[in-house]
């Protein structure tokens, strides 16, 4: 995903929860529903294991944009974040197909909030125009599609550059 303690993977298989059953040692699923085959409250909170964020409901869409700064569509949920972006805004005005605007059209958008400055002891209510979302990741190297990413150093950029990939 977009944060270093989180991953998300596509993984094609007939059925994901009985994969899942297999290797149950590696995941906790305390956040399951009771009815949920796969409940289970007893690695709850251990630390290095994986846990499913959407508590077993599939996964439809999800946009990365940045680090701290991607949206994902489950069940009937839009569940974004926009770091540096007032919650109200990214609750209330903030859309998931923003998120998908912004990256298939390389184009950022802007949103206005007001914030509480302090200058010389004296507080202020400021409106401040804001870059809300951008596609723009000064840590990742972008591929020729706009989509797909590398970290910077990974191998295959020079090879690319080079015309060798």
């Amino acid at each position: 995903m977009t944060d270093t303690d989180s991953l998300l993977l596509h993984i094609k298989t007939a059925d994901i929860y009985s994969d899942m059953e297999k290797d149950k040692h590696l995941f906790h699923f305390s956040n399951y529903e009771k009815t949920h085959f796969l409940f289970d409250k007893s690695n709850a909170k251990k630390p290095g294991l994986f846990k499913d964020e959407t508590a077993g409901v599939p996964i439809k869409q999800f946009v990365g944009l940045r680090s701290k700064m991607y949206s994902l569509v489950y069940g009937d949920i839009e569940q974004k974040r926009a770091k540096g972006i007032v919650k109200s805004i990214v609750r209330g005005e903030m859309k998931h197909s923003n998120y998908v605007k912004c990256i298939l059209d390389q184009k950022n958008i802007m949103c206005q909030q007001n914030l509480i400055q302090s200058k010389k002891h004296k507080l202020h209510i400021v409106n401040v125009n804001k870059v809300a979302l951008s596609a723009f990741d000064d840590k990742r190297y972008l591929m020729d599609n706009g989509v797909d990413t590398l970290a910077f150093g990974h191998y295959r950029i020079n090879l690319i550059n080079t015309g060798h990939n």
